[in-house]
């Protein structure tokens, strides 16, 4: 019972350290801070779906033989092209530091960016680890019984 009331404790501090126990006013106070803006869609998507995009030849010369080239986890997955953004082509491009939320003609959310969501910086260290391990861990789909 001790073990079971620490993790309980555990998650309840880490929920509240996260801001995922806000009350509904809260909720609705930090959404209303966050600047909002009306979008159409375009007759087509762009950047085209199916595509690697980067926005720099450096950001290409790092990672081109890593997609089009390196032995791919599952070879029945095909390879995507690259593209080079087009900035001029997009109808928002948001700054590395700006929240903002994207709203249709009918008034429905479509899109949200959050920045700086978890004020924890151990969380957020804790989670840059998990996902460097889960990466390292890459794995093919397929899966074997023995």
């Amino acid at each position: 019972m001790k073990h079971k009331n620490a993790h309980r404790q555990l998650k309840r501090t880490f929920i509240r350290n996260v801001g995922l126990n806000w009350e509904p006013d809260q909720r609705q106070e930090y959404l209303a801070s966050i600047p909002t803006t009306k979008v159409t869609a375009f007759s087509e998507p762009y950047p085209p779906l199916g595509h690697w995009v980067y926005e720099s030849s450096s950001i290409r010369n790092k990672w081109e033989y890593q997609i089009a080239e390196a032995p791919q986890p599952d070879k029945r997955k095909k390879r995507y092209p690259m593209l080079e953004l087009d900035p001029k082509k997009l109808a928002h491009d948001i700054d590395a530091d700006t929240s903002m939320i994207f709203f249709d003609e009918a008034g429905k959310p479509v899109g949200l960016v959050f920045r700086n969501f978890c004020p924890d910086d151990a969380t957020i260290s804790w989670l840059d680890d998990v996902i460097e391990k889960a990466v390292s861990k890459r794995k093919s789909i397929r899966v074997r019984l023995h």
